[in-house]
């Protein structure tokens, strides 16, 4: 019934053995396309190939249309390219993505579409890689048996283009692109589309340099992860986790550990027999006392523990440098934390035990990064003159509206300051180091001009400011890109010219 469906349905395919799927995306596209092939006029289908919206509409019809019909719009694409050398690489893209729907390529056309596929295997880019992905098996059997030579971008998309094609073959191909260092990333990322022990024994373990973080984000997966070389950072981002021993093949050698899953049913001593680990980072934990075995930690991140009421076992980890908890609601004392006065960097969110910047700076006097959040009552920020911080986030902290105490941060470079009544940026002007500023929400700007005098400048954001606000003092500055929210209403955005970017948030 299966191979009856693939032959006469029109509606799925295996374009490799052992995959189907659907040759339409949508109902409109198909039907567009069916209808182009049963009246039989192509010639709208050639003339529009080149826009986004047609391309699938062109492919499908190509599948749809008879022998003739075929020939003739394959002939208008190819003559189309030959005469509008703008529009010539999307054109190719579309010829071989038709080859996906085609049952066969007139032989009269066959030497042009081969050099489309020439020129355009191996891809250079992403968008390319999965046009390309859509013909298939003869997609795959052109990609190169390796990337030496290829630059970092287009060895990239050989990865997408074989992962997205699929199958035993493409398995194969991926196996042997496992030794550059420049795919591990989107090897790891290709791990979805195959079964998983299969795929991490024979391309994740063929890696000559584990990945910079090892992504874990199904059961399946996370039980592979037994099986493969030692690994120095994993992210285990799997719904709901029951069993964390796979993590102790790796207890000598992971320095990093990312737990975003629910782990309610998890023996978390799993973790505390890591004896490597320096930086943990965990997400809705319900309770820490595995922590204790931890002393060797150097970096932690809690968020989202509203459920934890007993902080204690973080006293005792009197290596840590940088500490982030967000959303600890019993988190009402400093003594259950460790001594801070080596602690480099410290972002707290949603956390009652802050009540000044003063203590803050007097419990740590040595950071270089601190970032505060969700603080209504906060205004006092006179003490953070006293800190030599590299880094500051203020975020949501609606008491401050007078920010003249960071006029003595002179070595800030980073300064986030989202969602804040701040009006008067006359004080940092003495920021002449500053290179990043985030003005995000700040419903008060009314006057950009002190920013001129900050020539290290290099980024600016301005989303959600007030309707109207002038860009005008910015436009002095040539290396300063500036990022609004789309259709936010600004007065001289031209002067800034491609400087003056948007963004959907």
């Amino acid at each position: 019934m299966l191979d009856y469906l693939i032959e006469r349905s029109g509606v799925i395919r295996e374009p490799v053995e052992g995959r189907v799927d659907f040759v339409h995306r949508t109902v409109q596209e198909y039907l567009t396309a069916r209808a182009a092939a049963e009246v039989g006029d192509v010639e709208p289908l050639v003339l529009n190939a080149h826009r986004d919206q047609w391309r699938e509409v062109v492919v499908m019809a190509a599948g749809h249309a008879n022998a003739p019909l075929r020939e003739e719009l394959l002939d208008g694409l190819l003559t189309r390219m030959a005469a509008e050398p703008r529009h010539r690489r999307r054109l190719k893209i579309v010829v071989c993505a038709c080859l996906e729907t085609l049952p066969a390529v007139p032989e009269r056309l066959r030497e042009a579409v081969d050099r489309c596929l020439d020129d355009l295997v191996p891809p250079r880019d992403l968008a390319t890689a999965r046009s390309l992905s859509l013909a298939g098996q003869i997609i795959l059997d052109r990609l190169p048996a390796d990337l030496r030579g290829l630059s970092p971008a287009a060895a990239r998309a050989c990865v997408t283009t074989a992962h997205l094609i699929n199958g035993p073959a493409a398995l194969d191909l991926l196996a042997r692109y496992a030794s550059d260092d420049r795919v591990r990333r989107a090897l790891v990322e290709a791990w979805r589309y195959f079964e998983p022990n299969v795929y991490a024994d024979r391309v994740l373990s063929a890696m000559e340099t584990p990945p910079e973080r090892l992504i874990v984000e199904t059961p399946g997966q996370l039980n592979a992860v037994r099986g493969l070389p030692p690994q120095r950072r994993i992210h285990l981002n799997v719904v709901k986790v029951r069993d964390l021993s796979p993590l102790l093949a790796h207890r000598e050698s992971l320095v990093g550990l990312t737990l975003n899953s629910d782990l309610s049913e998890a023996d978390l001593e799993v973790v505390s027999r890591l004896s490597a680990l320096t930086e943990l980072t965990m997400v809705g934990v319900g309770e820490l006392g595995f922590l204790t075995g931890l002393r060797h930690l150097t970096g932690l991140f809690l968020a989202n523990i509203p459920s934890v009421t007993d902080f204690s076992p973080l006293s005792g980890l009197t290596g840590l440098r940088e500490i982030v908890i967000v959303g600890a609601a019993s988190l009402t004392t400093w003594d259950c934390l460790p001594p801070l006065h080596s602690l480099s960097e410290l972002s707290l969110s949603e956390v009652p035990v802050v009540t000044s910047v003063r203590e803050i700076a007097e419990r740590a006097p040595r950071l270089r990064s601190l970032h505060l959040g969700e603080y209504d009552s906060l205004a006092d920020l006179d003490a953070v003159s006293g800190l030599k911080l590299d880094r500051l986030s203020l975020l949501d902290i609606r008491a401050i509206d007078d920010i003249s105490a960071l006029s003595g941060c002179g070595t800030l470079t980073w300064l986030d300051l989202q969602r804040i009544p701040v009006h008067d940026l006359r004080p940092l002007v003495h920021l002449d180091r500053l290179t990043h500023l985030d003005l995000t929400g700040c419903p008060a700007l009314r006057d950009l001009s002190a920013l001129a005098q900050l020539g290290w400048l290099r980024t600016l954001h301005l989303s959600g400011a007030p309707a109207g606000l002038d860009l005008a003092p910015l436009a002095a500055n040539p290396q300063l890109e500036v990022w609004i929210k789309t259709g936010q209403e600004v007065r001289n955005g031209h002067l800034l010219g491609r400087r003056l970017k948007h963004s959907t948030y």
